[in-house]
């Protein structure tokens, strides 16, 4: 068995979790393909012929060895071992399994480094700077990418379904273990929650406490983003997710809502819809001071990443 460090770095060698499928699911080391051990008892030789139908089929003709991880490194991980041995096959396992993943995560998420924030009214193109800036050179991380998920009632739409919250952690530190921690990372500012998934709170708490760059762009220019994301979606889908506000908006203003997005007219609809998700981000975020204010109106995304790209920030 080796250590996490070890089996992480060999990433040419295919990766296989050979805990139940729900446990998978629920979260597991990314890009890890599931083989379960239940038929495999039953019949031993299934097991080398699942690895090979799994991986690519550019690697099936080569495979000469897998990393393989259970739980916790013990019984199964020994099974499947001795299997592969058996069919000529050498396998790598991961010392503690999962649970060693788990802890290599978390150690993940406590490291010191730089985050920088862009903050925005909804609409203001936070994630279109994120990828300006990836453009420039800058080091970035999406997290609604990472979470399938927009973040507003609305943010699912047209999104795949969100990973488990723990696979969501996953996928995160993955994303940061692939980034230069010496470099300023950038990220768009979030709430704990993005849909259902939350941010790990060590992260958390480096998002409050970093630099943050306001864009400030009109109420014009964001409803127009706005309505390019979502006019391809049907009045019954946009209405349905308004319902979903009707505990923290009037009844007659979630009724206005309604009416102007049976008409079509989904520009209105966006605009009464700001008015209270202006709001809600304005009292979330206002405790955190901004080192940097850049006025949307004057600048494209281009020419905004361009000069942070070249802004030094110094704590």
């Amino acid at each position: 068995m080796i250590q996490i460090q070890d089996f992480l770095e060999k990433k040419q060698i295919p990766l296989i979790d050979l805990r139940p499928l729900a446990m998978y699911r629920h979260g597991h080391i990314p890009g890890a393909i599931h083989v379960s051990l239940d038929r495999i008892r039953k019949s031993p030789e299934v097991l080398p012929k699942r690895l090979i139908r799994l991986l690519p089929s550019e690697k099936s003709d080569s495979l000469r060895s897998v990393r393989m991880y259970c739980q916790d490194g013990g019984t199964i991980t020994q099974t499947a071992t001795s299997i592969l041995k058996n069919h000529h096959r050498q396998s790598l396992s991961l010392s503690n399994g999962y649970l060693a993943y788990r802890d290599y995560v978390d150690s993940i998420f406590r490291k010191p480094f730089q985050l920088m924030v862009l903050r925005g009214l909804a609409g203001s193109g936070k994630t279109e700077l994120l990828y300006a800036l990836q453009a420039e050179g800058e080091q970035v991380i999406d997290l609604e990418k990472l979470a399938q998920h927009r973040g507003s009632v609305f943010g699912h739409l047209g999104m795949p379904p969100q990973p488990a919250k723990e696979q969501f952690q996953n996928n995160l530190a993955d994303r940061i273990d692939k980034l230069d921690i010496q470099r300023r990372i950038w990220v768009e500012e979030e709430t704990e929650n993005i849909g259902r998934v939350g941010i790990p709170r060590p992260l958390l708490s480096k998002l409050h406490q970093a630099p943050v760059v306001c864009l400030n762009v009109s109420l014009l220019q964001r409803t127009q983003r706005l309505w390019e994301t979502y006019k391809r979606f049907s009045t019954r889908d946009l209405q349905a997710n308004v319902q979903k506000l009707s505990s923290r908006l009037d009844k007659a203003v979630i009724k206005q809502i309604m009416t102007v997005l049976e008409k079509r007219e989904l520009k209105q609809a966006i605009g009464k819809l700001l008015l209270y998700y202006d709001q809600a981000y304005q009292h979330q975020f206002k405790s955190q001071s901004v080192w940097i204010s850049l006025d949307m109106d004057k600048n494209s995304i281009i020419c905004a990443a361009q000069k942070l790209r070249r802004k030094k920030f110094s704590a």
